[in-house]
């Protein structure tokens, strides 16, 4: 009676732990595998919209090398652009991603952080690329949220950018991004 009981409760204890394991969803690399190379020393010089994107909380901007303009890199935030030349930066390895960057400092810290880091994701729908293998970009047109007009995701830009509307998948595309606020120097080195 006591095996069978035994036996009962253990079924009970493995089923419901599968369940919970199937609720989960799946689980992504906080980082992705895809090369990004961008390095620049004096933010506030080379471009006072990512400056800002880098020392406000909330604020975010995109960095691209748009079609018809290769000598020169462009910051666009909600409100304010600026362009810079290719030429005059220091490291002229140049790797934006997919097709473009979105650096900022989100408004809330991340799970065991103690305060806001600067964060860097790709400008590119994760969803749209691994689903259909398309480099879509996304537009970033509402503060905290970037959206994709081909799959009508949204993704939180202060919360890991995971996706708050929409069907569920994958969160945005992260790279490794380091801001040293002593030199005004931002690297993101993803290769």
């Amino acid at each position: 009676m006591k095996s069978t009981l035994r036996r009962a409760i253990a079924v009970i204890i493995l089923s419901s732990a599968g369940v919970l394991f199937q609720a989960c969803g799946p689980v992504y690399d906080m980082y992705c595998n895809i090369r990004a190379h961008f390095v620049i020393s004096n933010v506030i010089s080379v471009s006072p919209t990512l400056s800002r994107s880098c020392t406000s909380l909330g604020e975010f901007c995109t960095i691209t090398n748009p079609v018809g303009d290769a000598l020169r890199i462009h910051f666009k935030s909600i409100g304010t652009s600026d362009a810079y030349n290719k030429t005059a930066l220091l490291d002229r390895t140049i790797i934006l991603g997919l097709g473009g960057l979105i650096v900022g400092l989100p408004s809330i810290a991340e799970q065991l952080e103690q305060e806001p880091k600067v964060v860097c994701f790709d400008l590119t729908c994760p969803n749209c690329y691994e689903e259909y293998n398309i480099s879509h970009l996304m537009q970033y047109a509402r503060l905290g949220y970037v959206d994709c007009t081909s799959c009508g995701r949204s993704y939180d830009l202060n919360n890991s950018g995971i996706v708050s509307s929409g069907e569920a998948g994958r969160p945005l595309f992260r790279y490794r991004v380091s801001f040293y606020p002593s030199t005004n120097s931002l690297s993101i080195d993803n290769r």
